[in-house]
């Protein structure tokens, strides 16, 4: 047998069985804390009840002793990153210059660290490629470094806390400054006083706070009497003063002064709870409502930090891309001047030279008005030329409209995009006001526009306001009247009055016929009149008028049918017809009607059919699928139901004869 031993010294436990149960009972052991555990070649302990299948080492592994290193992220796989104090160099230069120009460097200033349309330096009449003189130094290009999660979002970094240094010496010497202005200011009051004195208009309490040293005083003062100074130059002003927050007490020459006013607690004080809404401290922005699930109520609703977003001249920059994507699409107005020319075109027309005016380019653009030249001037600058008509008059030449797009970014030529938006403005209100103006000139009026206000023609108004001392309107400024929902001053159907006008029996109508259907046509006083009838007496002719109707249908019926306007025309121009058209039509007359005949006669039982079974009982009837028929009726069938069909409630049913 082989004596192979294990992580614990012993032999392997597959040759001797005895060992296998005493590593057992080593590893209860350390389980229990009997003995101590095991250590790493780190000096770490390992957790005696980690399974086994994780503290055994993987036989490519190469270590025999106990370890959990190959458990742990190995070197090769963890992440490096730069030291989040470590600085990136910018604008840096390497070194002095070189003495020769080198093949592939900057034509223009010889550095090797970018090419020509890269270089920054002004451009030079002869480059240093030519002349070898004053080869610039090539630039330290910066490496980009690898930062943690914790370095990418660092708002500190390549910040030098030497820059401030300089702001506290801007501060002394704003201090200094000061001082010399306060001393200026009391050798010039001192002054003052003695004149005042010399003249008899000095009084005691004068003598008394004018300071007799601020005339020795020097401008090397010492920084203690130029503090008491200010103190009790502050002081002189401190009765007067009346700021929230601060305690002033002149007699006692003791000032008790806050940070900040009490009364406006800052937004980060509002919820101390940790987990509420989000504080940057560095940019002072509250990233949510702090007061989002507490019990407090804000005096006014949380707006967010965006709001400055939308401020100053933020909508102005909005304007002008707006502008800048118009005029590179849609295009910039321009006017064309057509200029008389004598000579004549290929086409043989005389024709006039066009002067193209543009909005901001200077140099004028002429072309031929010829209309061939001027379609091939439209396709080959894509244009769109429009002419407009200035009348009669022949004092100045035609004008025409043209379209043009225009180059124009606002982030790559700000100016350019700035004059043009200026002077489309100007333009515009040019335009405008021109148009103003004619239609003035044309249909008058101007002077009522001029016409001062009612309340310097009456002296007085009505109208009441009240302001509080902070401006804000306590009275007055009613709201205007809710506007109907329903339509004003509309009369359809012939109607003189408005739908509503009228009420009777609980139903709304017209005022001048009572009508109370809406779509329905104006009768007038007749209207009126038989509204106000008796209703029994209408029954009765409307039953009278149903009766006749019916009988004339059914003689209709049996004897002669009652002729139509068509077939009336159609007799009377039966004799300017051919002899065999007349033949045929009336052969075809005859068949329509004899079919149109036996079409009303089986109408008539199917209504005697059904008569007779709605008379039935329900249980007597025989089935009936209700399904609908899938024949099509003629034209005979249909003009069989119609004569059938004679409603009692037809208005017209009195007329038929």
């Amino acid at each position: 047998m082989s004596d192979e031993k294990d992580k614990d010294g012993l032999i392997n436990p597959r040759v001797n069985r005895e060992n296998y149960k005493r590593r057992q009972e080593l590893e209860e052991a350390r389980k229990l804390g009997a003995i101590p555990a095991l250590v790493d070649e780190e000096g770490r302990d390992i957790n005696p009840h980690i399974p086994q299948y994780i503290t055994n080492v993987p036989f490519f592994y190469g270590n025999t002793g106990p370890t959990l290193k190959h458990q742990r992220q190995q070197d090769d796989r963890v992440p490096q990153h730069d030291d989040i104090h470590r600085q990136v160099k910018r604008g840096v230069k390497k070194g002095s210059g070189s003495t020769r120009y080198k093949k592939g460097a900057c034509e223009n200033c010889g550095s090797t660290t970018h090419k020509k349309q890269d270089c920054v330096e002004r451009p030079r009449r002869v480059g240093a490629r030519f002349n070898n003189k004053n080869i610039a130094a090539d630039e330290y290009i910066p490496t980009e470094l690898n930062h943690s999660f914790e370095g990418k979002r660092d708002r500190w970094q390549d910040y030098d806390p030497a820059e401030h240094l300089e702001v506290v010496r801007e501060f002394e010497k704003i201090e200094a400054e000061k001082r010399k202005l306060k001393l200026q200011e009391l050798k010039q009051r001192a002054a003052e006083a003695r004149e005042r004195a010399a003249a008899g208009e000095e009084d005691v309490s004068a003598e008394k706070r004018v300071d007799p040293k601020a005339e020795e005083a020097s401008d090397d003062s010492d920084d203690d009497d130029d503090d008491d100074k200010d103190k009790a130059d502050d002081l002189r002003y401190a009765e007067s003063a009346n700021m929230a927050g601060a305690k002033i007490d002149t007699k006692n020459r003791i000032s008790v002064r806050n940070l900040r006013i009490r009364e406006d607690t800052a937004k980060y004080l509002l919820n101390l709870d940790v987990n509420s809404a989000h504080y940057d401290p560095k940019t002072r922005a509250m990233r949510a409502d702090p007061l989002r699930g507490t019990n407090k109520k804000a005096t006014k609703a949380f707006a967010g930090e965006n709001f400055v977003r939308h401020t100053g001249e933020v909508p102005h920059i909005a304007d002008r891309q707006l502008f800048a994507w118009d005029a590179a699409d849609k295009g910039v107005y321009r006017a064309l001047v057509l200029i008389p020319a004598g000579p004549r075109c290929s086409h043989g027309k005389h024709c006039a030279l066009i002067l193209l005016l543009l909005v901001v380019v200077v140099s004028p653009l002429r072309l031929s008005s010829c209309p061939l030249l001027v379609s091939r001037f439209e396709n080959a600058h894509r244009l769109s030329i429009a002419y407009i008509d200035q009348g009669a008059s022949h004092s100045r030449p035609p004008l025409l409209g043209v379209m043009a797009g225009v180059d124009v970014h606002l982030q790559a030529d700000p100016t350019k995009a700035e004059m043009l938006h200026k002077a489309f403005e100007q333009k515009k209100q040019q335009f405008g006001e021109q148009q103003r103006q004619s239609i003035l000139e044309k249909y008058g009026g101007a002077e009522h526009l001029k016409a001062p206000p009612k309340e310097l023609l009456m002296a007085q108004t009505e109208h009441y306001v009240e302001y509080s001392q902070s401006g804000r309107v306590i009275k007055g400024n009613e709201k205007a009247k809710v506007q109907s929902k329903y339509e004003e001053d509309v009369y359809p159907g012939n109607h003189t009055s408005v739908w509503g006008s009228y009420w009777s029996r609980g139903r709304w109508g017209y005022a001048c016929c009572h009508a109370t259907e809406k779509q329905s046509y104006c009768t007038g006083a007749e209207g009126r009149a038989a509204r106000a009838a008796d209703p029994t007496q209408l029954l009765k002719l409307r039953g009278q008028a149903a009766e006749q109707a019916q009988g004339e249908g059914e003689e209709a019926a049996d004897g002669k049918p009652v002729e139509t306007l068509l077939e009336q025309h159609r007799k009377s121009n039966k004799g300017k017809r051919s002899k065999d058209e007349a033949a045929a039509e009336d052969d075809d007359d005859e068949a329509r009607e004899k079919r149109i005949k036996e079409y009303m006669e089986k109408h008539r039982k199917q209504e005697r059919e059904a008569d007779r079974l709605m008379s039935m009982d329900e249980r007597s009837r025989p089935f009936n699928s209700m399904k609908e028929s899938e024949h099509k009726m003629s034209e005979e069938e249909m003009e069989a139901y119609h004569r059938t069909r004679v409603h009692a409630d037809d208005p017209m049913a009195a007329f038929m004869k």
